[in-house]
Formats: structure tokens, C-alpha cells, sequence
């Protein structure tokens, strides 16, 4: 199209560039309508089939568990999606794909500019077992030596290394 632009061809030699154009904008729709089918229809799909509900936009999940629990980063804003949950073979089950985001301020000679950052990405979940046990469990993350000291300084209980840390 530009080079029969530029050869001198006038009116029609600009639509194969315009056909161009509007057909990757109908691509990318239909990439974003397979994305969202295939989820709302596979994944909701295999969660009937293992008797669990889904959600793709939940209001709700594990999160403000998660929060009590001083499990995750401080966050001024979340967003939830896909969450599974329900009983399989005895087994309670509730997981979230969460983003959390934390509100910051950046001041400049211009005024001052507010934006969010992702502070953290991932799944949340949360299992009941039918085994009863006695004691709490925290898992957090081994930051070495003298900072894991810290972290558990005035967190009752005793600190357990797993077999192998991969």
C-alpha cells in the first residue's frame, strides 16, 4: 500500500493498508472473546465436574483471612479473580487469584501525581483438613540468619526448617 502510495496511485492503493489495519483490530477482539470463553467454559466446565464452584469475578475469597494473618503486604486497593471453591473428598477448599496494590504519591514542581503499585500477584488459598491437630502453622519466607531472627522475634512457637527449601 505505501509503495503504490508513493508510485504515484491515487484513492484505492490506501486500502489494503485500511484492510490491514481494521482486520488486527478485529484479531485482537476475538483473542480477548476466546480468552474470556475459554474460561467461563473449560474452566467453569471442570469445576462442575469436580462438584466446586467458580467465579470468575468474586467479591470475596480467603483475602481478609489471609490479612488477619499478617500473611500479606499492605495493600490499599485488591482485585479478585477466578476463584474455586467447594469440597472435594472431604477436603474444603477456597483459592483466589489476587492482585494487591498499594496507593503512593509522588510530589513534584507540577503538582503531585498519585499511582498504584502491584505489591503482590498470585494465588491465595486456603484448605480445611478432616485431621485434627493441635497448634498453628505460619509459613514465611526464609530471609537468612540474623533477619529471620527478627521476623520471629515475639512470634510464639518454634521456628521448623523444611527437608529440603526448593
Amino acid at each position: 500500500a505505501v509503495w503504490l502510495h508513493l508510485s504515484g496511485a491515487t484513492g484505492w492503493a490506501i486500502a489494503p493498508l485500511a484492510v490491514g489495519i481494521l482486520s488486527a483490530i478485529y484479531a485482537v477482539k476475538c483473542y480477548g472473546d476466546l480468552r474470556q470463553g475459554f474460561k467461563s467454559v473449560l474452566v467453569r466446565a471442570v469445576c462442575e465436574f469436580f462438584d466446586l464452584e467458580y467465579s470468575a469475578k468474586p467479591e470475596s475469597g480467603p483475602l481478609q483471612h489471609f490479612r488477619a494473618l499478617s500473611l500479606l503486604p499492605g495493600y490499599d486497593r485488591s482485585s479478585l479473580e477466578d476463584r474455586v471453591a467447594g469440597m472435594h473428598e472431604e477436603l474444603a477448599l477456597d483459592i483466589v487469584e489476587a492482585k494487591l496494590e498499594e496507593r503512593r504519591t509522588r510530589s513534584s514542581k507540577s503538582g503531585s501525581r498519585t499511582y498504584y503499585v502491584t505489591v503482590f500477584r498470585g494465588l491465595l488459598g486456603q484448605f480445611d483438613f478432616p485431621k485434627r491437630f493441635q497448634g498453628r502453622t505460619i509459613v514465611k519466607t526464609d530471609r537468612g540468619g540474623v533477619f529471620n531472627w527478627f521476623q520471629g522475634f515475639g512470634t510464639p512457637g518454634e521456628r521448623v526448617r523444611l527437608e529440603d527449601p526448593r
